[in-house]
């Protein structure tokens, strides 16, 4: 059946929460919009997926539990809390409130009612859509200037797309997703950044050598390595014919330029990453108190005012040595819990998908407590090893049922 046949076959519920889903998945995409026409894009994005998720409460309904609703407000109030315990902070907490407290960590809610196994092909449709708009809108700016600068922002906006298509690519070959993920895998060297790059070769391993499912498993393996050995063998000559590619086409060839000369890895390829994570390393050896400086403070402490673009640093800024490591502690034995306790492999590959985007990301970009992806993976998780629970229980049930009517 096409795709169009399916969708009409879909109540008028489902249909509600198709449009949730794809709001969701191109959630980033709108912000020029809002912000041409005057409006914040925070806001106006925030609303709406709101809206859409009240639309098609039928669909969701009992997934998000009174406990849910209370983390919620407890994570508010101690966010506020840290304001008076760290005041050195204090401005950064309340200017950054809006953002924390009402567009990322609702993601968490957005998590617990995320049906993606229902959804699979229009995911894969929204993920190709996604990287289409990517390349019209680089031709736009290609035509208008010489060179494209580097675009952080809309490379991670654009991952999880060109990891859902290689994560179907991987699932069940085909020709189109191959070139839909050539496609993507260009975008994202183009914008100069190297994050996206290093999430793209994470994802790719740890689907192939944990989560793929091979016949000769060790074999295949072997294979990999020696293809992968390969590859890195080339990687000059590969480096050289993607520059000329990309140049041509007015890109930026950073990363490509950076695998010529080996500093790929360098400080001053880092734009100033690894200084500011030294001398905030620096700083936490002398905090005597252990209890850390607040949420943002890395920021304050930093000579260039920027985060430490390390989720481990960051909490062990925000919270002292002993909560941050507790605190990551708890993220990382939740996620161990979910791809071990989840049996559905395809559940397992979309939270690879998201842990690659929030957490393997966070390790080398960005700000945890702003991550609405971190957010959604949590409450993602939750939810399947909720579902595994219950499955568990009732087939545990019936098993019990089925033995009381032999005896």
């Amino acid at each position: 059946m096409s795709i169009l046949g399916k969708y009409n076959h879909l109540s008028p519920n489902s249909r509600l929460y198709l449009l949730f889903i794809s709001f969701f998945w191109l959630y980033g995409f709108g912000g020029a919009f809002w912000t041409r026409i005057g409006i914040n894009p925070n806001i106006a994005n925030t609303v709406l997926l709101f809206f859409l998720a009240v639309l098609c409460l039928n669909k969701w309904k009992g997934l998000i539990r009174n406990s849910d609703v209370v983390l919620y407000f407890i994570i508010v109030a101690l966010y506020f809390l840290s304001s008076i315990i760290y005041p050195v902070s204090r401005d950064l907490v309340i200017s950054n409130s809006f953002e924390v407290l009402l567009v990322a960590v609702p993601f968490y809610f957005v998590g617990l009612i995320f049906k993606n196994d229902e959804y699979k092909e229009w995911l894969l449709l929204l993920s190709r859509f996604a990287i289409i708009i990517n390349i019209l809108f680089t031709m736009l700016s290609s035509s208008s200037q010489s060179v494209v600068e580097e675009d952080m922002h809309r490379a991670y906006m654009l991952l999880p797309s060109v990891l859902y298509v290689l994560a179907r690519l991987f699932e069940r070959f085909s020709l189109i997703d191959l070139l839909f993920f050539i496609l993507g895998f260009l975008m994202e060297s183009s914008f100069g950044t190297r994050g996206p790059f290093v999430c793209i070769l994470f994802f790719a391993v740890a689907y192939l050598f944990f989560f793929k499912e091979w016949k000769y498993k060790w074999t295949i393996r072997i294979i990999l390595v020696a293809i992968a050995t390969a590859l890195f063998s080339l990687s000059k000559y590969i480096a050289g014919l993607m520059i000329i590619l990309l140049g041509t086409y007015g890109q930026s060839t950073r990363i490509f330029d950076s695998m010529l000369d080996q500093s790929l890895l360098n400080y001053e390829n880092s734009n100033g990453r690894n200084e500011i994570q030294e001398e905030l390393l620096h700083i936490l050896s002398k905090d005597e108190s252990g209890i850390g400086f607040g949420l943002f403070s890395d920021r304050f402490f930093s000579s260039y005012g920027f985060s430490s673009h390390n989720i481990i640093i960051e909490l062990w800024f925000s919270f002292g040595y002993y909560i941050g490591s507790a605190i990551l502690l708890i993220f990382i034995l939740l996620f161990i819990r979910f791809f071990i306790k989840v049996k559905d492999n395809s559940t397992k590959i979309f939270g690879l998908v998201f842990f690659t985007v929030s957490f393997v990301k966070l390790m080398f970009s960005d700000c945890f407590i702003l991550d609405g992806y971190l957010f959604f993976l949590i409450g993602y998780c939750l939810n399947a090893l909720r579902v595994s629970n219950t499955t568990k229980v009732f087939r545990e049930r019936i098993r019990s049922s089925q033995h009381v009517i032999v005896n």
